[in-house]
């Protein structure tokens, strides 16, 4: 019996894929790309892949895609667009998940022979950093809960300083001391263009430098501090009592935000006004703000993996938050949160850093929060459960009128919006 050549052509294809089989692998890897009538390959390359996997990390990890085969070629966007052949090409771990958390990563493979794959998104959610403060002033405080990441430092022998979960590599002595151990001399005070080009213009250790931004410079904020300063003095000897600029400027303004380590506040001034400055070289933090309402009186958001109660304590939960906001004190608001069962959930009062976390840094409207995700908001002080070490009866808070931070009496009033999560559940 004669067999004609497409049956032929079938029997040997199906005995190539039979063998593949065998050999536990992809048969796409061998076979020539099939092409349909219309010119067009028929086979599509699988979508990318992330590593470490999209979701809440709790250890810094650099960001990987990978494309089946290796050999495609992978362009991506951080930017919230839709990729193209004229986007990024990959070619090596793009950045860490402290740099690009909340973003959305999105990527797609192309190969000669093959129609382009679909287009893999990843979000990454990083918590914000600890507080410090570990000591128990009340039931259902920051110490009793001890969320935010661990911030540890590592000398590299050269006058830098690598920080464990953020990759960042900091300056160890301010600008204008001398790179010693000790750093001897005195810091230098300079307004924020001059900042800016010193760190800019900085070489130590061969590494290209650059102003801090806000949410990078507040991860060195120690509230409950054994030193004199609220940061690590051994770690960073020298440092001034005083505040230190961040890079961080609000759209349309001519001020800049600012962090003072002698007080632990976080506030903006304008730049022509002279503060100290420490540098930082590494993958930058991105702000971004990435909220989803939850349908539940609930907001995730994306960039901290924290869930957030939608409306202030006081307030109808419905999708305005009407009514009226209420001011509790401190404990009230502590034992509240602890005793909130929305959607069925564990709630807590934020600390400080968690609470900072919902400031605008680059808005100059108040409320300075999203107020699409967080409606009718009160332009006011918001308690955090984070006490302020060196006075046991106060503690602090963030007025979103400016989002800026300070302390008072815990039997003074202040609005409430609580939170859970900030488990490190990966690693």
């Amino acid at each position: 019996m004669k067999i004609s050549i497409r049956v032929f052509s079938l029997i040997i294809l199906f005995q190539l894929v039979l063998n593949c089989i065998k050999l536990e692998r992809n048969p796409l890897h061998f076979l020539p790309a099939l092409v349909t009538q219309s010119g067009q390959p028929s086979t599509q390359l699988p979508p990318p892949i992330f590593s470490p996997t999209p979701g809440l990390r709790s250890s810094l990890s650099d960001i990987s895609i990978f494309a089946n085969p290796p050999d495609a070629s992978i362009y991506y966007t951080t930017n919230g667009s839709t990729p193209t052949t004229s986007s990024s090409l990959y070619s090596d771990p793009i950045a860490n998940v402290f740099a690009l958390a909340g973003k959305p990563i999105q990527a797609f493979a192309v190969k000669s022979g093959y129609r382009a794959s679909q287009v893999s998104t990843a979000v990454y959610s990083y918590p914000p950093p600890t507080t410090y403060s570990y000591t128990i002033h009340s039931l259902y405080d920051d110490g009793y809960f001890k969320k935010g990441l661990p911030i540890g430092f590592i000398s590299n022998g050269d006058g830098t300083l690598k920080e464990i979960s953020t990759g960042l590599i900091w300056q160890r002595c301010s600008a204008g001391q001398t790179n010693d151990y000790n750093c001897s001399g005195t810091a230098t005070a300079l307004n924020w263009s001059s900042a800016w080009s010193y760190c800019s213009s900085l070489t130590l250790a061969g590494k290209t430098w650059r102003l801090p931004d806000f949410l990078e410079l507040a991860t060195l904020v120690m509230f409950e501090s054994p030193f004199t300063l609220y940061l690590n003095t051994f770690t960073f000897p020298g440092t001034a009592n005083g505040a230190y600029w961040t890079s961080t400027t609000p759209l349309g303004s001519q001020t800049a935000w600012k962090i003072h380590f002698g007080v632990g506040s976080f506030s903006y001034d304008l730049k022509n006004n002279p503060h100290y400055v420490r540098c930082v070289s590494g993958s930058a933090k991105q702000y971004f703000n990435n909220f989803a309402d939850n349908g539940d009186g609930t907001i995730q958001d994306k960039v901290t993996g924290l869930i957030w109660q939608k409306c202030s304590y006081g307030q109808i939960d419905d999708s305005i938050c009407s009514g009226g906001a209420l001011a509790i004190t401190w404990n009230t608001a502590l034992n509240y949160c602890n005793s909130l069962t929305l959607a069925g959930k564990t709630w807590r009062l934020p600390n400080l850093h968690e609470l900072m976390s919902l400031v605008n840094l680059l808005s100059i409207s108040s409320p300075r929060l999203n107020t699409t995700v967080f409606p009718n908001t009160t332009a006011y002080d918001y308690w955090s459960s984070t006490t302020k070490a060196t006075s046991p009866s106060k503690a602090w808070y963030i007025n979103f009128a400016d989002g800026t931070s300070s302390y008072k009496e815990k039997t003074h009033y202040s609005y409430v919006r609580c939170v859970l999560g900030g488990n490190l559940i990966l690693s």
